[in-house]
């Protein structure tokens, strides 16, 4: 099964350069991806930085790279034809093993979800966007490491299960109403998902997830202020600070025990760099 996954970046292609990293090495079935990356540089510099990244992953032949025009057009042309799904920001990173097709096999046989949550988990116990605690759920059992609940309710990112930072979703469940909202970025388009919550609660009332999240975004900077979203603010951490040390050959590094660490979709890890090569594109 192809599952489609949608990568949305801006003047971030260090981060990107660490998701995309943090996909092959912790799903085992990576290679079952069609991997298409909308991407988009505010300057010169931040471009360059993007076709450093396309070197760095070269050799993936299941990478598209689609230069962002307008946004929601180019997202339609991403969506059509799709089975399944799997939505991803650049600030996103995986950090424990897990495969995508007993996830989607699992999603296509539970009629009543409304899709697969790789950030949510039995210990995601706190909401980085509130800074609260969050109740966890009562989870049910659906084989071996999967879980599902009943989302309609649930305390912050439990009752918020329509969103494009590591989900998966049936493409024709959100393929109409997209067609019909109004967006122009990642961020407002996340943000009219999230009203079709109420609909949703009708037909697909439960959320799958697996036992421990998978995933997690780390927001340490931001590259919009459309939405207020909270997000660290260290200078080191700057996106134009960071394009100019990717360009000097630097990338980032996973941390070690990282998964001791993460009790939230969101959490934010100070990453470490490393000089990776000499010879960069001019």
């Amino acid at each position: 099964m192809k599952i489609v996954c949608i990568i949305f970046s801006k003047d971030r292609a260090m981060q990107l350069h660490l998701l995309l990293f943090s996909l092959f090495f912790y799903c085992t079935d990576s290679k079952d991806l069609i991997i298409k990356i909308l991407y988009k540089g505010s300057s010169k510099k931040f471009i360059c930085g993007y076709n450093l990244c396309k070197k760095y992953f070269s050799n993936k032949e299941n990478i598209w790279w689609i230069k962002e025009k307008a946004f929601k057009k180019d997202l339609l042309l991403l969506l059509e034809k799709n089975t399944l799904s799997l939505f991803l920001v650049d600030d996103t990173l995986f950090y424990r093993r897990f495969d995508l097709q007993s996830t989607a096999s699992c999603l296509l046989k539970n009629n009543k979800t409304i899709g697969f949550s790789y950030r949510l988990g039995s210990n995601t116990d706190f909401c980085y966007p509130h800074n609260k605690a969050q109740k966890i759920p009562d989870f049910m059992n659906v084989n071996k490491n999967i879980y599902k609940y009943h989302w309609k309710n649930q305390e912050y990112d439990f009752g918020y299960p329509l969103e494009v930072s590591s989900s998966l979703y049936r493409t024709n469940n959100l393929i109409y109403f997209v067609k019909y909202l109004s967006f122009y970025n990642p961020n407002t388009f996340e943000q009219k998902l999230s009203f079709l919550k109420k609909i949703f609660s009708f037909f697909k009332p439960e959320l799958l997830c697996f036992k421990k999240s998978v995933a997690f975004s780390n927001p340490i900077n931001k590259t919009q202020t459309i939405i207020q979203n909270r997000a660290g603010n260290k200078l080191k951490n700057n996106i134009n600070k960071l394009n100019a040390k990717f360009l000097k050959g630097y990338i980032f590094c996973m941390p070690n025990n990282i998964h001791k660490n993460i009790d939230a979709a969101h959490v934010e890890v100070d990453l470490k760099c490393k000089k990776k090569c000499k010879t960069l594109l001019s």
